[in-house]
């Protein structure tokens, strides 16, 4: 390899290595969003809808990847939502957001979500007004256990560990 090869992989390493997906700022722990949501529910993620072909590039990789689910409100804790199924909206493979399959099919989640600002992704798929977001750059969503009625998550945390609280108390202090 001569000289100028090497300058060229050594200028386009230095490239990639600072190319993010996503790059935003950290918003906070779980009630630090919640404060700033426009609801704060606990649901359970009822089905995935709207797929899409994700590849990474290679044929063999290629799957559908729902970009959107419905998620059962149980109990809403903070806002005003008069339906019991909402559709909350993930990542299409190029906004600040999680892939919605994330949050698993048939599990419990606490959620602080906010309205779309209503996006076309095309293929018919559109996100409304009434529609929510689930965003990736803080605490969105944290688990909740049934069985035990606690929930685990960076709930007042910053750093990446996480807590568990009995879930009345986490109401307790979502009233704070």
């Amino acid at each position: 390899m001569n000289f100028k090869t090497l300058v060229l992989l050594f200028t386009l390493l230095l490239t990639f290595k600072n190319l993010k997906a996503c790059d935003c700022e950290w918003a906070g722990n779980f009630l630090t969003i919640a404060a700033g949501s426009e609801i704060v529910a606990l649901v359970k993620v009822a089905k995935y809808n709207n797929h899409f072909k994700l590849s990474d590039g290679l044929v063999s990789n290629e799957h559908q990847q729902p970009l959107s689910a419905t998620f059962e409100i149980i109990e809403l804790l903070r806002g005003n939502e008069q339906r019991t199924e909402i559709e909350v909206f993930g990542d299409p493979g190029n906004l600040c957001r999680p892939y919605i399959d994330y949050l698993k099919a048939g599990e419990y989640y606490l959620v602080a979500l906010n309205k779309s600002d209503g996006i076309d992704h095309g293929d018919g798929i559109i996100e409304t007004p009434n529609d929510y977001v689930l965003w990736n750059c803080g605490e969105f969503w944290i688990n909740y256990d049934k069985p035990n009625n606690s929930v685990t998550g960076r709930i007042l945390e910053r750093k990446k560990k996480s807590r568990t609280l009995a879930y009345n108390e986490l109401t307790v202090k979502l009233k704070e």
